[in-house]
């Protein structure tokens, strides 16, 4: 029975934290892809070519106290940093208006 509350538990913790998150992106061998939600139109393409050289790494937009933020996983910090600054270019607020968005 504790073994099932747990189960339910962290299933509900992962869902809350999937929840915060506006899309996904995949990096392999400088190529990008989408595994999950809707980047703002023409971000892919920055992401591309920032990221052209990172073997493998993750970029996420999650959503914090109502605004979104750029998550970057196994990226160096030089690259990370013009990720979010670029990120930081793109106006959220139309990302909103999209059908599905959480943010």
């Amino acid at each position: 029975m504790v073994l099932g509350l747990l189960s339910a538990l962290v299933l509900v913790m992962w869902a809350a934290w999937r929840a915060n998150e506006l899309f996904r992106l995949q990096i392999a061998r400088g190529k990008v892809a989408i595994v999950r939600g809707r980047p703002p139109g023409g971000f892919v393409d920055d992401v591309r070519t920032i990221a052209s050289h990172v073997e493998r790494g993750t970029v996420r937009a999650v959503k914090r106290s109502g605004r979104a933020t750029l998550v970057c996983e196994g990226l160096d910090e030089r690259t990370a940093q013009r990720l979010v600054n670029t990120f930081s270019t793109y106006v959220m607020s139309a990302h909103r208006g999209r059908a599905g968005s959480r943010l």
